[in-house]
């Protein structure tokens, strides 16, 4: 599975154990972006009304951190460049192993191999 917001909502709410909605965005119908939910199930906003979207896990590396230090709790979590193919390479307690061509990417797929749920 590519990088982008299927997998940044996939990620949002396997991993971070977040509720996400996925609604069409207000100002282009044609285009879907995916918002975190409260428990009571109403949208989050932000102070000034804006609802607040699923941060860019696959795409961002400050936000894909935040997906390692959760998972960094419980498994042994490693990441460092993939030489021979190029990208990044993500093992997870030794027992899963991941590549892709960016590391935030390589850090997603490899944190939902790790919660059973695969793309």
């Amino acid at each position: 599975m590519k990088a982008g917001r299927e997998v940044d909502a996939l990620v949002a709410e396997k991993v971070m154990g977040l509720k996400v909605i996925r609604r069409p965005w207000p100002d282009d119908p044609d285009w879907d972006e995916y918002f975190e939910v409260h428990p009571n199930g109403e949208i989050r906003e932000h102070m000034n009304g804006d609802w607040v979207c699923v941060r860019q896990y696959s795409t961002s590396i400050e936000a894909a951190w935040e997906v390692m230090e959760k998972l960094r709790k419980d498994v042994a979590f490693t990441i460092h460049p993939e030489n021979l193919f190029g990208g990044w390479l993500v093992y997870i307690d030794r027992e899963i192993r991941v590549v892709s061509e960016s590391a935030p990417h390589a850090i997603c797929l490899a944190a939902l191999k790790a919660v059973g749920a695969e793309p």
